[in-house]
């Protein structure tokens, strides 16, 4: 909630396009479907602390559980976190979490698969939200991919580097970009 307050919402208000690693979609399938708390009750919650705000847009990079927890040990970087050991059956009830929130939201959660290569999962998320930014009259120049592309290569590369842990550790909401 503070970080709504304090760097979200300001930015917002100035027009701001702001990226986060996660928002309400993580916490409805984490805690309302894999915890079994409910999607709709956890959803109502965060609508309330959020004041009734919602991404836009969420690219969901898609992963299966198999793949990431095999991804995170053949990175080899240390300590695992308190989600990182849970159990095979918890990371299957986040995945499947995961899509029912998308489902539920489909207008505005967009599928990346995951098990790609960085490249490939780069090129679809830049035209997911190259698209996204068209039909919403937000990006409007001619060459919009060049334009886009030179202005948040860092960012998306970032998210690439992420991508089978869901943008977990990626920012920590100090990226707000105009």
């Amino acid at each position: 909630r503070q970080h709504l307050v304090e760097k979200v919402l300001p930015a917002l208000k100035e027009g701001y396009i702001v990226i986060c690693d996660r928002f309400v979609d993580s916490s409805l399938a984490y805690q309302g479907y894999a915890r079994g708390l409910g999607i709709d009750e956890v959803y109502n919650m965060n609508l309330f602390a959020t004041e009734g705000l919602l991404p836009d847009l969420t690219l969901l990079v898609c992963v299966r559980p198999e793949v990431g927890l095999n991804r995170i040990k053949t990175n080899n970087r240390g300590t695992l976190d308190r989600l990182e050991i849970e159990k095979m059956e918890f990371h299957k009830k986040v995945y499947d979490g995961y899509l029912k929130v998308q489902e539920q939201f489909s207008d505005r959660i967009k599928i990346i698969n995951g098990e790609q290569t960085k490249e490939e999962v780069r090129n679809d998320a830049l035209k997911v939200v190259l698209e996204f930014l068209k039909e919403n009259k937000i990006l409007t120049q001619v060459n919009a991919t060049s334009f886009f592309a030179k202005r948040y290569n860092k960012i998306l590369q970032k998210l690439i580097k992420e991508n089978s842990r869901i943008f977990k550790k990626w920012v920590k909401g100090d990226y707000l970009y105009g």
